[in-house]
């Protein structure tokens, strides 16, 4: 696989965000997904996890939207750079809905079985998103 190619995979996982259709998210990753976020206490583990994480995901930004803007391949891992851009109108952190927009960067690092992610790692400053919401 070329790394043009690779780079379509991590391309297709954000676009299956970007729809808010939580079934085509989960057909992105592994049954056995492992999955580390900052806003999380543990890891997100296999498609009921996810289907969680999504639901508030959703819940709290339903506008929510990732720009990837470089992926990095190394064999079945890749790095992406991405912009989130939405609304808080649920709660973020145990915080209140602010009903403001934010925007932020983060990067994951994500580990591909074949096509699908089997682990990622988001890092992302929940500080300054915090900041931002006027919630810190």
């Amino acid at each position: 696989m070329s790394d043009e190619e690779a780079k379509t995979r991590t391309h297709r996982m954000f676009d299956a965000w970007n729809t808010h259709d939580i079934e085509q998210v989960l057909s992105m990753y592994t049954p056995d997904f492992y999955f580390v976020d900052p806003t999380t206490n543990e890891p997100v583990v296999g498609h009921d996890g996810l289907r969680h994480y999504a639901e508030v995901m959703f819940h709290t930004f339903p506008d929510a939207r990732f720009e990837v803007t470089e992926v990095i391949v190394e064999g079945p891992k890749e790095v992406a750079n991405w912009l989130f851009k939405g609304t808080q109108l649920g709660s973020f952190m145990h915080r209140p809905a602010t009903g403001r927009a934010v925007q932020f960067r983060g990067i994951d690092w994500v580990e591909f079985e074949g096509d699908l992610v089997r682990r990622n790692i988001t890092y992302y400053d929940t500080g300054l998103i915090l900041e931002r919401l006027g919630l810190s």
